[in-house]
């Protein structure tokens, strides 16, 4: 467990920049345009605080007014009705919240498929990977490392920024319509499941994991294999397969196997509010997935071993 621990902390001293100073960027980014939009706006997305009443009758029954194109939806305590306009308010706040999240994961893709790409090939292009040699740590445990840290670490960096983000935009959000003289507890507060919300984008880190565990593995192959570019040794034979198949069968099967089970659904997953899985497709897409991933890094470790330097 050492080991592992301390080849962790070395691909974050190695990668700060892309695993640490960049999500601190971007929540500096995101926060400048969320009080943008909160200052000289007055609004989050479509709903305006400006919209909004609040009254208090003298039985002590509560109601929120809230206008749209000049109609109003009343809320009452009494009956527990709200009309349709009023529930859009609760989409409009949680499109907020996934729109923050959106946007670090699908940085975290792009940092993640970069990492996984280079990080079995620089180290050979340097010559680092001889010193890392002579440390009491095995190849597949250098490995198995890289793999955790591009498909858990990375993913839960970002996320862990995220929440941050999406915690200051509720707080905001309830300040705002507090100056505004509103109650924020009947005017957003309401509209916000932030444990809901923080415990699906949690658990979709490792659902998503999974899910992608052989196509990452194949990363790491073609950065252990490469000599000069391992995105060309990544994307060429797969290119290769696809136009086979579409020359020979005229079919588009082998694409549309790789973008459903390993790549285009997992990345809308990981960015939306929840992901509809059919189990025992899912089972058995992550059984035949770790399966592949035992093969790709079975070769990933014996190149490592073998063929590490690269010729110049």
């Amino acid at each position: 467990m050492n080991n592992y621990l301390t080849l962790i902390n070395r691909e974050f001293r190695e990668h700060r920049n892309a695993f640490v100073i960049t999500p601190l960027v971007m929540m500096a980014l995101v926060t400048a345009a969320m009080l943008f939009a909160l200052t000289f706006m007055g609004s989050i997305g479509d709903f305006s605080y400006e919209k909004i009443t609040h009254t208090q009758s003298d039985n002590t029954e509560s109601h929120v007014s809230i206008q749209f194109d000049n109609n109003t939806s009343v809320m009452n305590n009494e009956n527990k009705t709200m009309s349709s306009q009023y529930y859009d308010n609760q989409k409009i706040i949680d499109n907020g919240l996934y729109a923050i999240h959106s946007t670090f994961i699908v940085t975290a893709f792009f940092v993640v498929l970069f990492y996984l790409l280079g990080t079995l090939f620089n180290d050979r292009k340097d010559r680092s990977i001889l010193f890392w040699k002579s440390m009491p740590v095995s190849e597949l445990q250098t490995v198995t490392a890289k793999l955790f840290v591009g498909l858990i670490a990375i993913p839960l960096t970002y996320t862990l920024a995220s929440w941050s983000i999406q915690l200051l935009y509720s707080i905001a959000a309830m300040v705002f319509a507090s100056n505004l003289e509103h109650d924020p507890w009947l005017a957003i507060w309401p509209f916000l499941d932030l444990p809901r919300t923080f415990a699906t984008q949690f658990g979709l880190i490792f659902i998503v994991g999974l899910w992608v565990l052989p196509l990452s593995a194949w990363l790491l192959t073609a950065s252990a294999l490469a000599k000069r570019s391992p995105f060309l040794v990544a994307i060429v034979p797969i290119v290769a397969l696809i136009m086979v198949e579409r020359l020979i069968f005229g079919t588009d099967y082998f694409i549309d196997w790789v973008g459903k089970n390993f790549a285009i659904e997992s990345l809308t997953a990981l960015a939306s509010r929840s992901v509809e899985i059919d189990v025992s497709n899912y089972l058995a897409t992550v059984i035949f997935g770790i399966v592949i991933t035992h093969f790709l890094l079975t070769i990933t470790v014996w190149l490592r071993n073998h063929r590490f330097e690269i010729d110049t």
